[in-house]
């Protein structure tokens, strides 16, 4: 019972169990205008030339909340009480998580339940190379919709989103076209998942700069130094009134294609913005003031589709005074990705001003391989406590794929099965999750991969240091230059000195060795499968990452260690290809591979005596 996520709040067991083994006899009072039949059907199959010999009634309670629901289960007979359809759909799947496939039984007993928070969301990241497959999405859907999460997001930026005003932008992409949209808005809603349209029009613009046509619209076309490495032009000029003209065509080619009655604008990241055309008007009314000009612009015209906007939060939420200026429908969305994030410092802020505002998370999944499992877990967990402590709207949990997305969907999971149980009441257990994974998202491992995917996410614990929205591991990727301008020794160059000062060590660098070594041998004891694979492989992203730090921060191991990571990149790289298209679209998946591919060739390169 306690294995259940999200975990109900209240639970009274009895004597007994309900079989649904020939299925159920259905009945609904009159009250009811809604059909759940099919649900029925899919979440209890029956077994066929066994009797009907359990009624599941349905039945309108309008005195409980919008998704509360009251489930009363006796041996011949299930009751599901609840408002509205959402609520009883809710019920179902709880029945579903408490019962037992193999016997078709299911405990007596009477569960009485509703969430703590209303939004309870997830960010999925479809523009940083990776796009997944519509089966890969629904079935995505399908695992969120199972733990009662009711807002689900795809992060547009670029060409992952087929524009029909821009057709020659993507034409060389795979895309999601409009009509996926709408087949993805009523395959949410009929889930009860809110498919929120999100798209960026501000910064994260590097796509739409690199082209020619639109390059002028930068702030600053010669693009920006960040971090003491340069990029290129990614945050439109919000003076320049083309800006917004072009962030209008894309509104107009996405927000029709959803019926949700809210959108993500984002706004989040504007690096350059005060450093190139828009300096002057920066310093004469201040860089939030400027900011939230062309905010309010997006804002309107997504008032125009009937769309109530949302915003990422990083701009302004050190600056209250800019936040009263926003206007008074936005939806403020606080991020952060670290252990140590002051959700609760920010949330009283927030809340003092009037703004609504929600929390957002993440799984920890990317800039990791593996995930940071001690950083998704507090984030999740801090950002529930700080949105029921001063009246937040909810949870949206992020999944970013920074530099090629290179992590596989399995080391997503845990982070959605956090944030689903955080936002309704309270965190689930470790071996709830697991327990989940084996059962209802990798049952084809046979009990024998949710703990391999658990235990690999706590590889950054054993790095010597810690790394703020990453791991010391990941570096080895993340600091190869992708660039054309630079030859392979000059490449082998930047990377030595970007891991200069995040030396691995031979502890930790064993330590971790030792860990992916175990799981690796756990998940191959397993049957084969997707899940199966992408775990070893992950496995072997871990281990080059560390291979690579030693070779270029240790002398004393650099040949034997770069020897190591090119010769497992031989092998791994066909092997991404392969699981990548085994979820995913074709489009982007050379880009995902480019720092990889270098990399390899940069470990081929003899070290010098």
């Amino acid at each position: 019972m306690n294995d259940i996520i999200p975990k109900p709040k209240q639970i009274r067991l009895t004597e007994g169990r309900a079989s649904y083994a020939g299925g159920f006899m259905i009945r609904r009072d009159d009250s009811v205008a809604f059909d759940l039949t099919a649900a029925v059907a899919t979440l209890f199959p029956h077994r066929p030339g066994r009797r009907l010999d359990c009624i599941l009634a349905f039945s309108i309670d309008p005195t409980l909340g919008p998704e509360a629901y009251r489930l009363t289960i006796a041996e011949r007979k299930i009751e599901i009480v609840a408002a509205t359809r959402r609520g009883a759909h809710y019920a179902l799947f709880t029945l579903r998580q408490l019962s037992d496939p193999r016997t078709g039984t299911i405990p007596c007993g009477v569960i009485e339940d509703e969430p703590d928070l209303p939004l309870r969301g997830f960010m999925m990241d479809v523009s940083r190379d990776k796009i997944p497959s519509m089966e890969t999405v629904k079935r995505f859907i399908d695992a969120m919709a199972f733990v009662k999460m009711n807002h689900f997001e795809l992060y547009v930026e670029g060409f992952s989103y087929g524009y029909p005003s821009f057709p020659d932008v993507w034409k060389d992409e795979t895309p999601f076209s409009p009509e996926e949209y709408e087949e993805l808005d009523a395959y949410c809603e009929a889930r009860e998942i809110d498919f929120v349209p999100n798209m960026n029009g501000f910064g994260h613009m590097s796509a739409w700069l690199a082209r020619p046509e639109f390059k002028h619209l930068a702030e600053a076309e010669d693009g920006f130094v960040a971090w003491g490495f340069p990029f290129p032009a990614s945050t439109l000029n919000p003076l320049d009134p083309n800006s917004f003209e072009l962030v209008k065509k894309l509104y107009g080619d996405m927000l029709p294609r959803c019926k949700s009655a809210y959108v993500n604008i984002n706004g989040d990241e504007p690096f350059e913005l005060g450093q190139g055309k828009a300096k002057a008007e920066c310093e004469r009314r201040g860089k939030e003031a400027v900011y939230v000009a062309f905010i309010a612009k997006l804002c309107a015209e997504a008032r125009r589709y009937g769309k109530t906007p949302m915003m990422w939060g990083d701009v302004l939420v050190n600056h209250p005074e800019a936040l009263g200026s926003l206007p008074r429908d936005v939806v403020f969305i606080d991020w952060g990705y670290d252990r140590d994030y002051p959700f609760e410092t920010h949330a009283s802020a927030i809340a003092e001003t009037g703004v609504r505002f929600c929390a957002a998370p993440g799984t920890s999944s990317w800039n990791s391989f593996a995930g940071r499992r001690v950083d998704m877990l507090k984030t999740t967990e801090n950002a529930a406590a700080a949105m029921k402590k001063h009246h937040g709207l909810g949870l949206i949990q992020t999944d970013w794929g920074d530099f090629g997305h290179l992590q596989y969907l399995p080391f997503s999971w845990p982070g959605m099965l956090h944030a689903a149980g955080c936002a309704w009441g309270e965190a689930p257990s470790e071996t709830a999750v697991i327990r989940h994974i084996d059962r209802h998202l990798a049952p084809e491992g046979k009990g024998r991969l949710g703990r391999c995917i658990l235990d690999l996410s706590t590889y950054s614990g054993l790095e010597k240091d810690y790394v703020y929205n990453g791991t010391t591991a990941f570096k080895s990727i993340m600091f190869v230059d992708p660039s054309l301008e630079r030859d392979l020794t000059m490449k082998k160059a930047i990377l030595t000195g970007a891991l200069a000062g995040s030396a691995y060590g031979s502890e930790a660098a064993k330590d971790v060795f030792a860990l992916c070594e175990f799981v690796s041998k756990a998940a191959s004891e397993a049957p084969e499968s997707l899940v199966r694979d992408e775990i070893i492989q992950t496995c072997d992203w871990i281990v080059v990452g560390v291979a690579v730090n030693l070779a270029l921060t240790d002398p004393a191991r650099a040949e034997k260690a770069g020897q190591l990571a090119c010769s497992m990149l031989d092998d791994m790289l066909p092997e991404h290809e392969r699981l990548w298209r085994a979820r995913n679209r074709e489009g982007g998946l050379v880009r995902s591979l480019t720092r990889a591919t270098i990399l390899k060739n940069i470990m081929a390169i003899p070290p010098q005596r």
